[in-house]
Order: C-alpha cells, then sequence, then structure tokens
C-alpha cells in the first residue's frame, strides 16, 4: 500500500494526524505500507520509528503545503482547483521516484490535498481517505450570510469546492468519509 498523507503523523497531537497515525498502524499489521507525507509544524520524523506508524518505509517533504506564495492567494478565486490542493514539486517528484521504485496494490490518498498524488498512479486501484466533505460547511456558511456581498462570496466559495469535489471523488476507486452526513453530501454530490 502506498499512503500518501498531507499531514506527518508522529506525534499525534490534531485530529488529522491522530486519525492517519491510527489508520497506519491498524493498515501495517497486514500489509506494507509505504508513507509518503509531507513533514511540517510540529511534525518530528526523525523521532519516529517507520515500525511504531506500521509502516515499511517512510519518507517526507519538509514543506508545509498550506503555505502558499501572496500570488497564489491572489488568484485563488480564479481557479477550479483549491489553493491547498495544487501539486507541490517535491511530492510530485517523491511519488513518481516511489511509484517507479516498487509496485504497488492500491494507493490511498489521505484527503483531497494528496489527490492530484495519487493520480500519478496509473492502473492501481485509488483510494480517497477523506476526512470532511468540505462543500458541506461551505454550504452552511453561504446559507447563513446574511451580507449580499459575502453571501455572493460565500455561494461561489461552495460552487467551486461542491465542483471541485466532485470531479475529484469520480476519480478514485473508493470514497471513505469520517460522519454519516459527509458520507450523505458526497453521495449527492456523486448524483448530481
Amino acid at each position: 500500500i502506498l499512503f500518501l498523507s498531507t499531514w506527518f503523523p508522529y506525534p499525534p497531537d490534531n485530529g488529522s494526524k491522530t486519525r492517519v497515525y491510527h489508520l497506519l498502524r491498524a493498515l501495517g499489521r497486514r500489509h506494507s505500507v509505504t508513507l509518503l507525507s509531507f513533514a511540517f509544524g510540529t511534525a518530528r520524523p526523525e523521532q519516529a520509528v517507520p515500525a511504531d506508524l506500521g509502516c515499511e518505509a517512510v519518507e517526507v517533504v519538509p514543506h508545509d503545503p498550506f503555505e502558499r506564495h501572496r500570488l497564489a492567494w491572489a488568484l485563488r478565486f480564479f481557479s477550479p482547483q483549491p489553493v491547498v490542493e495544487r501539486p507541490v514539486a517535491g511530492m510530485v517528484d517523491l511519488v513518481n521516484a516511489t511509484l517507479h521504485e516498487t509496485p504497488f496494490d492500491v494507493v490511498i490518498a489521505s484527503t483531497t490535498a494528496m489527490a492530484a498524488y495519487a493520480l500519478q498512479a496509473e492502473g492501481v486501484p485509488k483510494v480517497l481517505e477523506e476526512h470532511n466533505c468540505w462543500s458541506r460547511p461551505a454550504f452552511d456558511l453561504y446559507r447563513a450570510q446574511t451580507n449580499p456581498m459575502k453571501r455572493l462570496r460565500y455561494w461561489a466559495s461552495w460552487q467551486k469546492r461542491a465542483r471541485y469535489e466532485s470531479r475529484a471523488y469520480r476519480r478514485f476507486d473508493l470514497v471513505t468519509m469520517v460522519s454519516g452526513e459527509d458520507g450523505s453530501a458526497a453521495s449527492s454530490l456523486l448524483a448530481g
């Protein structure tokens, strides 16, 4: 299994990292797992032993994928893709090299932020392990807004996110969600 994560799971000190940490440990009990991850913030890859994570191999890109230069933020309204989900060259290269070195039976992208990297794998089943269907809270923000200009902006954000998620989900063989509400929201995007 090739597992791609935005969050390096050690130490497991936030919800996303804790989820990835326990998923890796569970998968590692029965499968050979390679973890490719970004490392930023409180991530401590030098302190984590691959066996402790349930992985045979662990490689990181020391980069914060949420950090973008000002031009990217300024142009975000004109892009069909959320800024945080634009590929980072270092991770693109690492995923390509890993896919060329090792044959995998399945690729798991942990969140849509890792979707573009998983889609580099051809002829391999792909799983999107998503924590949330982000168009759901985007819709709630739009619906709750009373200021006409802000409401228009929230509507545009909700539409953009829903279109992006719908296209991304369709490119995976399986999409999982944490909650039933998010699963229902994702299903409605795929049905529409």
